[in-house]
Order: C-alpha cells, then structure tokens, then sequence
C-alpha cells in the first residue's frame, strides 16, 4: 500500500526529476523495463507508476540509488531506503484521494485502480458507495473506449462523456 515516505520521495523525486525523459533515464538505469511504465506528462504522477513499479519489482533501493548518483548531497534523498518505506505508516487518505485524481484525469485508469481500492478499504462510507463507484468506473471506461474508436461528432460526444464521467468517479472518490 502507498505510504507517506513513498509519498515523500514521490514529491522529492518529482521536484529533483520534473521531466518526462529524466524520469525514464532514471527508471531505465535502476533496471526497470521502460516498455512496460505508463508513462504520464506530470511527474507526480509519472514518479507514482514507477515508484509502484520499483516496490513491485523490487526495485526501489535502485532507482534511490540512481537518483542519489545524481543528486549525491541531497541530503533529504539520502534518507530514503526500500526497508524504511515499507516498515512505515499509510499515507493519510486525502493524499491518496488526491493522487488518485491526478492519476484519472492523466486519463490512466489501470494505475489508479490498487489507491481506489485502497481508498474504499479505509473509508468509513467506501462499501455504501463501492456500487456506485464501480458503475462510474465502467462508465468511463467505456467512454474511453468510445472515443478511441469513434469519429466526428461521435468522437466528440464521448469525449464529453468520458470528461463529464471522471468528474463524477473524481467526485465519489473525494466523497469518500
């Protein structure tokens, strides 16, 4: 489960490394396969898929490293560890309702699905409005899937559509 150091060294990182091909470089040399991160445009959310990739892989005492081969007197990035990260607490659940709308509206739906599961499981109201939650998800879905096939006005309806459907899945997830 993402947890507030994870989430520390996910804002550092991303002040340290904002860009898109940086972020690669260092994904890259720590060992992970480049051909299977989703990539995103925002580094928040780009450091969230390969930070989750990393701890899933094992992996995340070397993308530290490679980042501290780098930045080697950030004294803040020398604290980190893989044993520190997954001995502490869980992130507060604003931090990860948050994330997890940064994340939909880069329109990657498959990385948000382990925090919106994490976020129902600790939420008081999560299993009232699991229901709800999922039938907005296959919405979107499904919009998506729309416009990607569609063209025209089609297209531009389901576009619409998917908008309109990841502010209401956004707004469930903050209701939570």
């Amino acid at each position: 489960m993402w947890n507030t150091t994870l989430s520390e060294l996910q804002f550092h990182l991303a002040s340290l490394f904002p860009l898109k091909e940086d972020i690669i470089r260092i994904a890259g040399s720590s060992g992970l396969s480049i051909a299977t991160l989703s990539v995103s445009d925002k580094g928040i959310v780009f450091w969230y898929n390969v930070l989750t990739e990393a701890r899933q892989q094992g992996l995340l005492d070397e993308v530290i490293m490679e980042a501290r081969r780098i930045f080697p007197n950030d004294e803040k990035l020398s604290s980190f560890n893989a044993t520190l990260i997954d001995s502490d607490k869980e992130v507060k659940l604003d931090v990860l309702k948050n994330l997890c709308a940064e994340i939909l509206q880069e329109d990657q739906f498959r990385e948000a699905l382990p925090l919106i599961e994490g976020i129902v499981a600790r939420s008081p109201s999560g299993t009232s409005l699991e229901e709800n939650l999922v039938t907005t998800f296959a919405n979107v879905y499904r919009h998506q899937q729309d416009a990607a096939q569609l063209e025209g006005r089609k297209r531009t309806r389901s576009l619409r559509f998917l908008e309109s459907s990841k502010s209401d899945l956004i707004a469930l997830i903050q209701a939570l």
